[in-house]
């Protein structure tokens, strides 16, 4: 079985102490109403012991982790870290519950009690039809393999943006370098921008990428743009 590099380890423990320090930060600021009780940061989805596609989006749904009534989905055995009422930040930020949060990243489209609705499932539609058409999934060990990433790390009750308060976030420090720091993690064959408004925030953080506009003749509203990351040495692309 495949793991992740000690350079690895050491970064992902490293990014994720980070994420939650600034979590606490946000907890006492205008932004706390949007945190989800009890959520840890997440840093990715999928396995990052292979050399994958990246796709980027916002930031965690509150559909990964709640339900219609608002109650999590899973308790502290799921699939991401919940930390149970008792637990201070203090204890989460031990080394044992860092690694079994980093873990649980990592082996989260293995799991059998996932939130697929916003990924799709496997051979099916949405995100991952769309990757199965790349030669890509979530979760096909035979195709090339795809790690999730947002921009930012924390889930929230609403839709980032809806929220009034959200540039405490992204005008922050944390959030204007968080990514760029986090995509040093993956080995990267290519990024998948997956929005209009992603793209352009993508384009703020590396703004030397020379990007061409393609529109589909047979499909005019599927607009895209390409470009180049000299950064990470791959191509992205930022779906419209």
């Amino acid at each position: 079985m495949r793991t992740l590099t000690s350079d690895q380890w050491q970064l992902a423990k490293k990014l994720l102490q980070e994420a939650v320090e600034y979590q606490m930060t946000l907890e006492k600021s205008a932004f706390a109403d949007q945190l989800i009780d009890q959520t840890t940061p997440v840093l990715w989805f999928g396995d990052a012991t292979r050399s994958s596609w990246v796709t980027i989006a916002t930031n965690p749904s509150r559909t990964q982790f709640l339900d219609r009534t608002g109650a999590l989905r899973f308790d502290e055995t799921g699939p991401l870290f919940i930390r149970p009422k008792s637990m201070s930040w203090e204890d989460y930020l031990q080394e044992e519950t860092l690694t079994d949060s980093i873990r649980r990243f990592n082996d989260y489209f293995k799991q059998p009690n996932i939130y697929r609705i916003w990924f799709g499932r496997p051979g099916g539609g949405k995100l991952e039809g769309f990757l199965n058409g790349l030669g890509a999934s979530f979760y096909e060990e035979a195709l090339d393999p795809v790690v999730h990433l947002d921009f930012f790390p924390f889930p929230t009750h609403h839709y980032m943006g809806a929220i009034k308060e959200r540039g405490v976030l992204e005008d922050s420090p944390f959030g204007q370098t968080f990514l760029l720091r986090l995509l040093e993690l993956f080995s990267i064959k290519g990024i998948i921008l997956l929005g209009k408004e992603h793209t352009e925030r993508f384009a703020k953080l590396e703004p030397a990428i020379d990007w061409r506009m393609y529109q589909p003749t047979d499909y005019p509203d599927a607009i895209f743009q390409i470009g180049f990351s000299s950064q990470f040495q791959v191509p992205v692309v930022g779906l419209h």
